[in-house]
């Protein structure tokens, strides 16, 4: 009994510790947990307005984020630090054996996960979809090829009045568009075969970078043993549709089908790089672009619209604006006409990144030095947050948390990339942000043309959840009607 007291008063006392150093300074690091406390049961909102409160408090200057069991990194909010990183010092940033170990069973060789001669093979492959012919190729035909997704699945709601989640739909359609893209594949395919497997096997993916001893839970967990029969469908579709494709274009090559460069664009791409490729490693390529295009273009859809059905003074103005565009205005001239969609794309992007998180590790085999004085020792992690970052008032003012597109209407000079980090930046930018700004301008003046949509939650600030891209947490419910039923019932728009 003694032992028992004895123990029970030295437990009190060190939480009683804790609770006073805590008092005494929340921003710091409490002993053998570190900063888990701000990270472990809250949500990731929770998480990040906990970096933001930490970055103000720390002057902007880089500091240490101690999460024990899963990582130590050096978080930063310095666009110098970012650009050291990202251009200064490039080649001994990357993203290191904290990253690659936990996801190499889903990204493969694929791009996110590998460099050198690989490297720069499939970021050649990219690039051949980003020039302005193979834009202007993927505005006239390509995207309007994947709209009905988005009509079958608003017309079937409009018709019914039920309430269905915006962001299912917006993920639908750039898969759809992907899937052609980089495979010349057809949607429904990718809908029955590959959504189900690749989103399970996504979560589990997710769940490594925040879990001690990940490899131990999933042997004696049943998620972990689902992630290989998940791994091992995703794995035999994409190299069943590489196949597919090579055949399609050795046909052509053989004089068998006429010769076209409009489809299976990665796959042309690779062919193209120099470098020798097997086909398991240009599934992986392909599933890589695919998860690019797919999560981070579907959630920046699903966040647009968030944003305008929360500032509808701001909806009612862009429906004005697409519906006075004058007719015969092509999807890659779209973006001169609109102007303030376009900001409303811009500052939507600023404050809900797609890619709310990135981190390289140092390779080096010396400690570095970043411009504010920050030792990164060999093997360290620096992290920056682009969500993170869109708050605070060095660079956006004291409104840096307000939705207000005028301000990229207003500004002289729009921010550098590390600045404003939402492409990324460096020889590793986003290759695919101008095909993001096209999407986006394209879907919304399309959608606003031709549906009113309404809130099918209580209004309520929605958050992301924690995983590689900010897919928000509960989707984004919504309701929607065609706005031609509107006119002919006489019933009342939202705005």
């Amino acid at each position: 009994m003694a032992f028992l007291y004895t123990t029970f008063i030295a437990v009190a006392a060190f939480v009683l510790y804790l609770y006073i150093r805590y008092r005494r300074d929340p921003h710091g690091t409490l002993p053998f947990i570190g900063h888990l406390h701000h990270f472990a049961g809250r949500s990731r909102q929770a998480a990040f307005n906990w970096q933001i409160a930490q970055c103000r408090a720390n002057g902007g200057a880089t500091w240490k984020q101690e999460l024990p069991g899963v990582l130590t990194s050096w978080f930063t909010s310095d666009p110098a630090c970012i650009k050291y990183v990202l251009v200064n010092k490039a080649m001994k940033f990357q993203k290191g054996a904290f990253f690659t170990e936990r996801t190499k069973p889903l990204f493969g060789k694929g791009f996110l996960n590998v460099s050198g001669d690989s490297w720069q093979a499939q970021r050649h492959a990219g690039q051949t979809f980003t020039t302005p012919e193979t834009l202007s190729h993927i505005g006239a035909s390509f995207i309007p090829r994947s709209l009905p997704v988005f009509h079958r699945a608003l017309d079937k709601a409009s018709a019914t009045g039920e309430v269905i989640d915006f962001g299912n739909v917006a993920r639908a359609f750039t898969l759809s568009l992907f899937g052609a893209v980089a495979f010349g594949a057809q949607e429904d395919r990718f809908l029955a075969d590959f959504s189900r497997p690749f989103d399970n096997a996504m979560k589990v993916i997710n769940l490594r970078f925040a879990t001690p001893a990940y490899s131990l839970f999933e042997r004696v967990l049943p998620y972990g043993r689902s992630l290989s029969a998940d791994l091992d469908e995703i794995r035999k579709f994409t190299r069943r549709l590489v196949q597919e494709a090579l055949g399609r274009i050795r046909e052509e090559e053989e004089g068998a089908k006429d010769p076209r460069t409009d489809t299976e664009l990665i796959i042309r791409g690779l062919l193209t790089s120099g470098r020798e490729m097997d086909e398991d490693e240009m599934a992986d390529c392909c599933l890589n672009y695919v998860l690019a295009g797919r999560d981070s273009a579907g959630d920046a859809i699903t966040w647009m619209m968030y944003s305008l059905l929360k500032n509808p003074s701001y909806l009612t103005r862009i429906i004005a604006e697409v519906d006075s565009l004058p007719s015969g205005i092509s999807n890659n001239d779209l973006v001169n006409h609109v102007p303030l969609l376009e900001a409303t794309i811009s500052e939507n992007l600023r404050l809900h990144t797609p890619v709310p998180v990135e981190a390289l590790q140092s390779i080096a085999q010396e400690d570095l030095a970043m411009p504010d004085g920050t030792i990164v020792p060999p093997g360290g992690i620096v992290m920056w947050s682009p969500w993170v970052m869109a708050r605070l008032p060095v660079t956006w003012g004291e409104d840096a948390g307000s939705f207000r597109p005028e301000r990229w209407m207003e500004m002289k000079y729009r921010p550098s990339a590390f600045e404003n980090p939402v492409f990324h930046a460096g020889k590793r930018n986003c290759l695919g942000q101008q095909l993001a700004k096209l999407e986006l301008v394209v879907v919304m003046k399309e959608l606003l043309q031709n549906y009113e949509f309404e809130m099918g939650w209580d209004g309520s600030d929605r958050s992301p959840r924690r995983g590689f891209t900010a897919r928000m947490e509960g989707g984004l419910p919504i309701k929607v009607r065609r706005r031609e039923q509107m006119e002919k019932s006489g019933g009342a728009s939202i705005l």
